[in-house]
């Protein structure tokens, strides 16, 4: 059966654009970032450090850390930032045409789903092997990383990884949940009755 353009924008359609354009939208902007710096990958967990020679230190041992760890896989990095380019300008695509009542918006959100679920796979097999390396290279000596306050706090290259990691699982679990979401809507019985790929009943006769 072929779908049909929506004659209407129901009200979940317009929450779930929303979610597939902000995501896409930092997706896009982030894969953009990892493609020109790939060590970006692991600095979301590491703040500024204070001027005092301590947090110098500190800060060189973690950047030589979390060169030797992504220096090896700069190529796999920038892979992985375009394909999260890719697939986040079919996300804005996808939502693009579901808002403009586009026949084919279901099929693509379907599709830019099912990547998205991949593609977060996909991720974790490469940085987690990624963060062992960093916080092998990173020493037993615990670094200083500054606090809210400014003050000195010690954390272990172990502390930073575990951390960095729990935030990929985290963001990774997050991601996956809203793809499931968008199956479950656009790919169950109201997506399917919006663009028209339900079937429709018989009219009875009278007295049959």
């Amino acid at each position: 059966m072929r779908a049909q353009a929506p004659t209407h924008r129901p009200t979940w359609v317009a929450v779930l654009c929303s979610m597939m354009l902000l995501y896409a939208g930092f997706s896009l902007v982030f894969g953009l970032m990892k493609l020109r710096r790939p060590t970006l990958v692991l600095e979301g967990g590491i703040t500024q450090v204070a001027d005092s020679q301590a947090a110098m230190e500190a800060r060189q041992r973690l950047s030589a850390a979390r060169l030797a760890a992504v220096q090896p896989r700069q190529t796999a990095v920038r892979v992985e930032a375009g394909v999260e380019i890719a697939v986040s300008l079919l996300a804005l695509y996808a939502a693009a045409a579901v808002l403009s009542r586009d026949r084919h918006g279901r099929t693509l959100t379907l599709a830019v789903a099912g990547l998205g679920i991949a593609y977060q796979l996909g991720t974790s097999l490469l940085y987690l092997p990624m963060l062992r390396t960093f916080a092998e290279h990173g020493g037993d000596p615990r670094l200083g990383m500054v606090g809210d306050v400014g003050e000195i706090e010690p954390r272990t290259s172990d502390e930073i990884a575990s951390a960095l990691g729990a935030g990929l699982v985290l963001t990774n679990g997050l991601a996956v949940l809203g793809a499931v979401v968008l199956i479950g809507f656009f790919g169950g019985h109201r997506g399917r009755a919006l663009y028209g790929l339900t079937r429709q009943e018989p009219a009875k006769r009278p007295g049959a």
